[in-house]
């Protein structure tokens, strides 16, 4: 995968991962972090459009998780996470390994394998896996523990203090 590819890529999956990490926020905060996911999806560039129509509901079903609580927020931040990975223009940016299946589970398989060191592969890290960030979140998105390559932050090539945020990236 392109560097360009993981940053366009873990710019919205990182939005997702503070919703979940932050589901239990004042409705204000998850209002805004709302704001800035969307932002993150529709770029302006023709190559998110599928990422744009597959991610349409994401406003209305967040606003009305966000009045339930805090966990039909990270129900809705983990289906849009697994909607996200499983779309076509995601699966096709892999270069090297491609996903076994067309389940979060196969292309987060792909994604850690493709990001690992060795085989061809590409050498990226995300933050160290802890009980918030993007590694935890994508295992949850997955419902398995993949093997990230990691390496503490703020060294990780996509670390949780540049994507796990709220401000637009």
């Amino acid at each position: 995968m392109t560097n360009a590819n993981y940053a366009r890529f873990f710019k919205v999956l990182g939005k997702l991962a503070k919703l979940y990490d932050d589901a239990g926020s004042t409705g204000s905060a998850l209002q805004t972090l709302l704001a800035t996911t969307m932002d993150q999806i529709a770029t302006g560039e023709t190559a998110d459009n599928d990422f744009v129509i597959a991610m349409q509901a994401l406003p209305s079903q967040l606003r009305d998780a966000i009045t339930n609580g805090a966990t039909s927020v990270q129900s809705v931040a983990v289906a849009q996470a697994q909607k996200y990975l499983v779309n076509s223009a995601f699966r096709s940016a892999f270069v090297v390994n491609t996903p076994a299946s067309v389940t979060p589970a196969g292309v987060l398989t792909a994604l850690a394998l493709e990001m690992s060191a060795g085989g061809g592969n590409d050498n990226k890290t995300l933050t160290t896996l802890a009980a918030t960030g993007l590694a935890n979140f994508l295992n949850v998105v997955g419902a398995a523990t993949f093997t990230w390559n990691t390496e503490a932050g703020p060294g990780a090539d996509y670390d949780d203090s540049v994507y796990v945020v709220s401000a637009v990236v």
